[in-house]
């Protein structure tokens, strides 16, 4: 390329340190929840607030009158400028926790959830939410001795923090609540001082 539009190393390194401290924060909106990620997360907040803090920006009025915030100047400071701005945009409406990093290790993307729940972990589930759901299945497919497993185990990282669903529990092999997965723990016998009442009966 042109030896001119080659930007400074102090702006390169301005817009990594950017970059990757965006990353972290996106990141932080799927919810992780493994050793060292609250620290990871304010780490990343400070770096961003420094970093905006040197950043020019403007107050400039449209066409409509309306006064709003704009990069100041031109080159590599006003772009990174303009990327916050919109940052900043998606936090007033509302939508600034939509903005996540995929959460499969070897694509980190940043993405935009649209589900309904605000619950997405991959930026295309047909490629690396099937690739993580795989390897989850590999995992539980290789355990031989039927343990208890608890809650998050051999789930995908990034939805390990969640709560499992009944759904969930009974693909882990998980008893299923109530008096009938009971008994079927018990070996099909009745549980010590355990009653069961027929609908509208009198009896025990």
């Amino acid at each position: 390329g042109d030896p001119a539009q080659v930007p400074p190393d102090h702006e390169l390194r301005t817009a990594i340190a950017l970059r990757e401290a965006l990353r972290e924060v996106l990141l932080a909106h799927t919810g992780r929840a493994e050793p060292g990620a609250a620290a990871q997360d304010l780490a990343a907040t400070r770096e961003l607030d420094a970093i905006a803090a040197r950043l020019p920006v403007r107050l400039e009025a449209d066409a409509a009158g309306a006064v709003r915030p704009a990069p100041a100047g031109t080159g590599v400071e006003a772009g990174l400028a303009a990327l916050l701005l919109i940052a900043a945009e998606a936090a007033a409406t509302g939508t600034w926790t939509r903005l996540k990093v995929c959460g499969a290790d070897d694509c980190r993307w940043a993405f935009y959830d649209r589900s309904p729940t605000r619950s997405g972990c991959w930026c295309s589930m047909a490629i690396c939410g099937s690739r993580a759901k795989s390897r989850a299945f590999r995992r539980r497919s290789s355990i031989k001795a039927r343990e208890p497993i608890q809650a998050g185990d051999l789930l995908p990282p990034c939805i390990a923090h969640k709560s499992p669903s009944k759904k969930v529990s009974g693909r882990l092999g998980w008893p299923r609540p109530g008096w009938r997965g009971l008994l079927r723990r018990a070996g099909g016998r009745r549980l010590p001082g355990a009653r069961c009442r027929r609908a509208g009966s009198g009896g025990a």
